[in-house]
């Protein structure tokens, strides 16, 4: 097994794929290893570390590895937080850490490696929607029939699928009508990619509803939405595009944003990347330049900051985001990306996390984090039961 081949392993053990003698190899050797090691480790410490990994599946599969890669600038891929520092780690060691390490911003403490059984039966969640056509007939999208998705396109009032192997499949036909269809995820799933009748393309998250017209007729470019999506809308400076969300209004003339409008959130927020938005609400209105984030709160009061829009958006590329979240906002991602319900006995301390974590992990690591940083979780029919560790 070469360097490639190792990194390979670790990349599909990472995002869920490994057939199960190979999950159980890199997660025996991951699980042992986060319980040799408490401390941060250096330069030197993360060679050793991709060495023991190296030698261990060596003993066991009778491979032999070559030598460990220096970590040159081609194999630096990944900076990450921890406590205050930045260290950088080739991407095996990226691979590995993020299976051991969960970041924090306070200290950094290994979760214990245990298997919780009452957690095994819950999973991430996956590609997976359904579709409100005119006639009111629901057409599901399960996993099976998403994974060969290129997307779901709406052309000259043609509502369809279009699959990776250029096979159409004709869902609802309304030319020269304007009626409307809606694309729903429930906790749990994300949508595939959509393309409206005007080229904008749209990914929804979990638990959301975009509700979208066949036709776009008028000066405007209308759509509704409940929750979570981000958009890449195509230029057309005669029709702007509309996005209605939680009372307020997000007009552009073509761009890149995400949009987050969960009823269970403290605020609607407008993330732009590219271009530009007037965020609306009432009779206030702000234009929002690439970077910032636009926030309406409950009392409809519009707040323009700087942002990281990579953290924004993270859910786009399949990672749950962390930074700068405090506990109640981090377990309402895992709410709705794991498909379970949140219970708090008493109150919990407020914290703020840094990093990020694979969607695809499951739960266990997810409580597991949550306890090594003094929250308890406990999982009682789909409903996560969260408390303070008591010393």
């Amino acid at each position: 097994m070469t360097t490639e081949e190792l990194d390979i392993l670790l990349e599909k053990y990472y995002k869920g794929t490994c057939n199960p003698k190979e999950k159980d190899l890199v997660s025996t050797l991951l699980d042992t290893y986060a319980n040799q090691s408490t401390q941060k480790l250096d330069e030197d410490q993360r060679r050793e570390a991709l060495q023991w990994v190296r030698q261990q599946i060596e003993e066991k599969t009778g491979a032999t590895l070559d030598a460990p890669p220096v970590l040159s600038s081609a194999k630096r891929i990944g900076v990450w937080r921890l406590a205050g520092y930045k260290w950088k780690m080739s991407a095996a060691l990226v691979l590995m850490t993020i299976g051991i390490y969960y970041f924090w911003t306070k200290k950094v403490v290994v979760p214990e490696a245990k298997h919780l059984a009452e957690v095994a039966g819950v999973h991430p969640g996956s590609t997976c929607a359904s579709i409100l056509l005119p006639n009111g007939k629901v057409v599901p999208l399960d996993s099976s029939l998403s994974s060969s998705l290129r997307n779901i396109r709406v052309s000259g009032g043609n509502l369809f699928l279009m699959k990776s192997n250029g096979q159409k499949i004709e869902l609802a036909r309304q030319a020269g009508i304007q009626v409307y269809s809606t694309l729903v995820t429930q906790r749990g799933q994300q949508a595939p990619e959509m393309m409206l009748a005007d080229g904008t393309k749209v990914w929804l998250n979990a638990a959301s509803k975009l509700r979208f017209p066949v036709n776009f007729i008028g000066q405007t470019r209308e759509v509704e939405l409940t929750g979570e999506a981000y958009f890449e809308v195509a230029k057309d400076s005669k029709h702007p595009f509309v996005v209605k969300a939680a009372g307020s209004e997000i007009k552009v003339l073509g761009t890149h944003f995400n949009i987050m409008a969960y009823n269970d959130e403290p605020a609607l927020t407008a993330t732009l990347l590219e271009g530009a938005i007037r965020l609306s609400h009432g009779h206030q209105s702000s234009i929002l330049t690439p970077g910032q984030q636009g926030q309406v709160d409950n009392q409809g009061l519009i707040n323009v900051k700087r942002v990281d829009t990579q953290i924004a958006t993270a859910w786009r590329k399949g990672k749950l985001p962390m930074e700068d979240m405090d506990v109640h906002a981090f377990l309402r991602e895992v709410s709705r990306w794991y498909d379970v319900d949140i219970q708090y006995l008493g109150p919990i301390p407020s914290q703020s996390f840094s990093g990020s974590l694979n969607r695809n992990v499951p739960l266990k690591h997810v409580i597991d984090a949550l306890r090594a940083n003094g929250i308890d979780c406990k999982l009682e029919n789909r409903t996560l039961v969260v408390s303070t560790l008591s010393n």
